[in-house]
């Protein structure tokens, strides 16, 4: 538990530090937030959902459909693990 928050902050860290015109330029950060996020969905919803949002923002810049639906799944699943199934069947569906 301890070691999956040291790489989840680590992760942040470096992600935080690169700038935004970079996350436009290569979807692979996108897909490194996503992966992470849904790795992280049962053991840590609040830290899969800020990395998913971050996604999202990243997504919704450069206006890419295919990485936005795949992190309102990962949304859904987030709130699933919650226990918010009213949100997680809005996000799901």
């Amino acid at each position: 538990m301890f070691l999956d928050k040291f790489i989840l902050i680590s992760l942040l860290q470096v992600y935080f530090s690169i700038s935004y015109a970079n996350c436009v330029r290569d979807t692979s950060i996108i897909r490194d937030y996503l992966n992470e996020a849904d790795r992280l969905c049962a053991k840590c919803p609040d830290s899969a959902f800020l990395l998913s949002q971050k996604a999202l923002d990243a997504a919704a810049f450069i206006n890419d459909p295919h990485f936005v639906s795949q992190i309102y799944k990962t949304h859904g699943l987030v709130f699933y693990h919650k226990a918010r199934y009213d949100s997680s069947a809005y996000y799901l569906d």
